[in-house]
């Protein structure tokens, strides 16, 4: 295997942001930490890594990010190896990614933002699927009736990616696939992130450097996801999140 393409053994979780469609929910907390079943959001996140095979986690915090820190700590709570990686300019995923690089290092990687909810099977099945098949990116799809308030990822049948289309007008999309907020990266991700150039609502967007990569010929491939999925973005999800928990 090429050794840019190891299995990843490490996680980046993207946990800086304060979440504004939460209102005021967010005032004293972050969303990430916000609770869900008893638990913050996070740390379901993290026990599903855990749980999923990896090792070690590097966080990427910001607002009340000091919260954060504290609550989890080195880790060694959660049986994991946990680091921090502090973002004060709120900028972008794609900012994000790319102020993490030295504490990734040079190892291929799962990158989750911090507000999402899946299966420990479906982190497994998405580092088994790379591990068998390696490439520059694999993005877990998760299936919806409509993905007008995602990115539509249109598939080949290979399940290469030809298209990704963000946030598209509402019943236009031809694909019921959407980019579900999960991946893996190989180091290479690191040539693209420098070059995105702000969105139109003034952020560096890691989806922008996911298109540049497809633009430029790399291999993305599109991992279908069972199990639950939850964005946990508006106070309603709170509540769906801990149904789906519950039903898991």
């Amino acid at each position: 295997m090429n050794p840019m393409h190891t299995t990843p053994e490490l996680a980046l979780v993207l946990a800086a942001g304060r979440g504004s469609r939460m209102k005021d929910l967010t005032t004293k907390t972050p969303k990430h930490m916000l609770p869900v079943a008893g638990k913050p959001v996070l740390e379901h996140i993290i026990t599903r890594l855990r749980d999923a095979g990896i090792a070690r986690i590097v966080i990427v915090t910001g607002y009340l990010g000091e919260m954060i820190e504290d609550y989890f700590g080195d880790g060694s709570g959660f049986d994991v190896r946990i680091s921090y990686v502090r973002q004060t300019n709120l900028d972008g995923t794609g900012s994000a990614v790319l102020i993490a690089r030295e504490a990734v290092g040079r190892n291929s990687f799962l990158v989750t933002f911090g507000d999402l909810l899946a299966s420990s099977s479906a982190y497994r099945g998405l580092l088994d699927d790379y591990n068998s098949l390696p490439c520059d990116a694999l993005i877990a799809l998760n299936w919806v009736d409509d993905p007008y308030s995602g990115a539509a990822v249109y598939l080949d049948d290979s399940d290469r990616i030809i298209q990704i289309v963000e946030k598209p007008p509402v019943g236009k999309s031809t694909t019921q696939w959407n980019q579900s907020g999960i991946f893996v990266f190989s180091p290479i991700i690191f040539d693209y992130l420098p070059r995105i150039e702000l969105s139109p609502r003034g952020e560096y967007e890691l989806t922008d450097a996911v298109m540049s990569m497809l633009a430029g010929g790399r291999c993305i491939r599109g991992y279908k996801m069972s199990g639950i999925w939850c964005d946990v973005g508006r106070p309603d999800d709170i509540a769906r999140a801990g149904r789906l928990l519950e039903e898991e």
